[in-house]
């Protein structure tokens, strides 16, 4: 419970908190790895695209299965996207077209062949050729 601190209270000292000592499992060992070393790793293998929920019920609704080299297509583009400062790209492949945003590399929306034909596509700042791979 957390007592409410009026004016004019004084303010009661806490007790120290209990250190562990000699409570750590010898058995497991953490290796030596400097923070910023963990961190460029990390944000170099976190490259993938993620999809969000909107994107992934428009690509089942609209019948488009990406293989993994699509999604390889598909991330090389973001990458071209993201080198040239794009923020929300449209990525237009031979059958689907897909809005990214590059900063967080999510798929917002995703059309196929037909729907790209009929729509209009808006809040974009740039668009990208998805090169098929293989």
């Amino acid at each position: 419970m957390v007592d409410k601190l009026l004016p004019g209270q004084p303010i009661q000292p806490v007790s120290p908190a209990q250190t562990r000592t000699d409570t750590a499992r010898t058995d497991v060992t953490q290796p030596d790895v400097d923070f910023r070393q963990l961190l460029d790793e990390t944000l170099r293998t976190a490259g993938g695209v993620k999809f969000s929920a909107h994107a992934v019920r428009r690509l089942e609704s609209r019948g488009i299965q990406l293989s993994t080299t699509d999604v390889a297509a598909l991330e090389a583009a973001v990458d071209r996207a993201a080198a040239k400062g794009g923020r929300d790209s449209l990525m237009l492949a031979s059958n689907y077209a897909m809005v990214v945003n590059i900063p967080s590399r999510t798929v917002v929306t995703a059309f196929d062949q037909e729907q790209l034909q009929e729509s209009v596509v808006t809040n974009i700042d740039s668009a990208v050729f998805v090169n098929e791979l293989g």
